[in-house]
């Protein structure tokens, strides 16, 4: 017996596991475990199990019309196997390579080490999109588009399925059901899993929603509806990247050749734009999961160890509590986190300000962060979660420090209160002119509002400038020490943007070269005079190209540097 034993890879289409289970000639048994280890986790939350039940029971239903079944199990996945093997010899495992987070690592590293015991044989189809070993010859993002353009594995027909009375399928497990669950509660707007519901979205996206999606993909009020809203469906495997990647170059293609056919005259179509914009995320989400793939440890560890230290010892519990409920005063962050509570949704911006808020102006470790917010976000996926957290709370020493102003934020992307007036109720009567700083209302506006600060509604839990100003002086302190320049190399080299480093040194040898070729020719003619920055002394920053020196972050920001001030949120 073949058993393709599912995880995040919920679907028919684009599945090369399932392909490759169907394609032997020994009966298939799919299979999908509700393993102990992984509900009980502490980054799985019952949300997500109902959107994977969701997509279970759309597949479930599928193969039923093709005499098919799903099998599921419950208990610790080695032991299910086990107990499967020996009622029914298993002759070869098929699985879909992941980017996991370390439950999932270690229980297939259980299971792996178990098949060899046995002979069995292990056969785990890469991730499209991911080097899995060493780095590509062609260069990572030409190796991506490959892997993108790859043929599909088809399914074969009819699916040899084993019989029911071989193995009984049993049937989907509800929460209440399943005792090792650990963290329960209901996202009452949460979306609806399944590969049908996720074809459904993707067609919305590229032909109805995805028109503004460059322009209005910032503002929380626009991105629920402009967003694609694939990530839960690309999460947990209801539909592939690549699926999405052809539907995207379909339907690029198509835009073209309407661009062409059209009169000059007329206005662009922002489509176009909005695609190309789209298309872009899909190669970055992938450059993301590369980051955990090449380095598990950045689910627990800082990427630049020299920041190690920085925040740990100064947890605050209060902060914290105040911060993952929406009650920190601040109303674009408390609007965000209450959505997220209700949905497991939230665009990327709004994100990066809550883990910029949480990790700069509460100055809490991410580390402790990222469970909770694992089980809100319902998309949850390791190799974007753990980069992205380090990312936006500066831990990389390789980015720019990236300190939202939340205030700030609600001016720009929620200007009107719509969004905050939906999830912060409290506020819902406050006068725009206060929406954005509730707590500058006299006494006299708080009761005409029906909103009495520090009653109704917190105050701000900190002074958010003066939080500011001691972020930076500490994360200033620790990057202009030598060892953290040397720990800063040796992450880009590692872990920079793979797009960018034959640029950056074929710019350093052409300079290089230039020089060299002045002073042997002392007859050589003057370069015209350019301005430098006034930290790293380098041209670059004026020609728009980007200095190592800048690349690296190994200096501070400078007024007078203009990328520094175009790296700023």
């Amino acid at each position: 017996m073949n058993v393709f034993w599912m995880h995040r890879d919920c679907r028919l289409q684009d599945n090369p596991a399932l392909a490759a289970a169907a394609s032997a000639s020994a009966p298939l048994c799919i299979l999908y475990i509700y393993d102990h280890a992984h509900l009980s986790s502490d980054t799985f939350h019952q949300s997500h199990l109902r959107f994977i039940n969701q997509g279970l029971q759309c597949l479930n239903t599928r193969l039923n019309q093709q005499g098919g079944h799903v099998t599921f199990r419950v208990g610790h996945a080695l032991h299910v196997l086990k107990q499967i093997h020996n009622t029914s010899p298993i002759s070869a495992i098929h699985v879909n390579a992941i980017v996991p987070n370390h439950q999932e690592r270690s229980t297939r590293a259980a299971v792996r080490q178990w098949v060899e015991q046995l002979a069995i044989t292990w056969n785990e189809s890469p991730i499209p999109g991911i080097v899995s070993t060493g780095r590509p010859s062609v260069g990572w993002a030409h190796h991506w588009l490959q892997d993108m353009h790859k043929p599909v594995p088809n399914l074969p027909e009819p699916l040899n399925f084993v019989s029911s009375a071989v193995l009984c399928p049993e049937t989907l497990r509800e929460p209440h059901q399943l005792s090792a669950l650990k963290y329960r509660g209901e996202r009452p707007e949460a979306q609806t899993g399944g590969e049908i519901k996720a074809t459904s979205v993707l067609e919305d996206f590229l032909y109805q929603r995805g028109k503004d999606y460059s322009s209005a993909l910032s503002s929380p009020v626009t991105a629920w509806h402009a967003c694609s809203r694939l990530s839960p469906y690309l999460a947990w495997g209801h539909i592939s990247l690549r699926t999405v990647f052809r539907a995207l170059d379909k339907r690029q293609q198509q835009l073209r050749e309407q661009k062409q056919s059209r009169n000059r005259s007329q206005p662009n179509d922002p489509w176009l734009k909005s695609m190309s914009a789209f298309a872009a995320r899909l190669r970055w989400r992938s450059h993301f999961s590369q980051k955990l793939h090449d380095d598990p440890q950045m689910q627990t560890q800082n990427a630049c160890r020299a920041y190690d230290g920085l925040r740990e010892s100064e947890w605050r519990e209060h902060m914290f509590q105040a911060w993952i409920s929406g009650r920190t005063g601040f109303p674009m962050v408390d609007a965000c986190m209450r959505a997220l509570h209700q949905s497991g949704w939230i665009n990327f911006r709004m994100r990066a300000m809550l883990v910029s808020f949480a990790s700069y102006t509460l100055w809490l470790d991410w580390k402790r962060l990222a469970a909770p917010l694992a089980r809100l976000f319902l998309d949850y996926e390791p190799g974007i979660h753990y980069p992205q957290l380090q990312m936006q709370s500066g831990t990389t020493g390789v980015n720019a420090l990236r300190i939202y102003n939340a205030t700030k934020q609600l001016l720009d992307h929620d200007p009107e209160g719509q969004f905050v007036r939906r999830y912060v109720l409290e506020l819902h009567h406050v006068p725009k002119k206060y929406l954005a700083e509730p707590s500058s209302m006299a006494l006299q506006a708080q009761v005409a509002a029906d909103c009495r600060i520090g009653v109704d509604y917190p105050s701000p839990v900190v002074d958010a400038p003066d939080a500011y100003k001691t972020a930076r002086l500490r994360f200033s302190e620790v990057r202009n020490r030598e060892t953290t320049r040397k720990a800063v190399t040796a992450v880009y080299d590692k872990h920079g943007s793979r797009r960018g480093r034959q640029t950056i040194s074929r710019n350093k040898r052409e300079r290089k070269a230039q020089t060299d070729s002045t002073a042997e020719d002392s007859r050589a003619p003057k370069t015209r005079r350019t301005r430098r920055c006034s930290v790293c002394a380098s041209e670059d920053h004026i020609k728009g190209l980007r200095c190592r020196a800048w690349m690296l972050k190994a200096h501070s920001p400078n007024k007078n540097c203009v990328k520094e001030k175009e790296s700023l949120p």
